[in-house]
């Protein structure tokens, strides 16, 4: 871990699933929601895989 660590925060509700994201050397969040669906999840994780590479750790709140 450390500089080259992307970090994900997932926090799972019933309809969205919100998504915290720090890039490696950022201090600022980047955050969106995702629908809690099958196909976007999916294509969460498809783009979370090119743009931030294989993610260590998950947390689920």
């Amino acid at each position: 871990m450390g500089e080259r660590t992307t970090y994900v925060e997932l926090d799972v509700h019933t309809a969205m699933i919100a998504v915290a994201l720090r890039r490696p050397g950022a201090r600022e969040l980047i955050t969106w929601d995702v629908p809690h669906a099958p196909e976007a999840v999916r294509r969460f994780t498809r783009k979370l895989a090119r743009t931030a590479g294989e993610p260590e750790a998950c947390v689920i709140a």
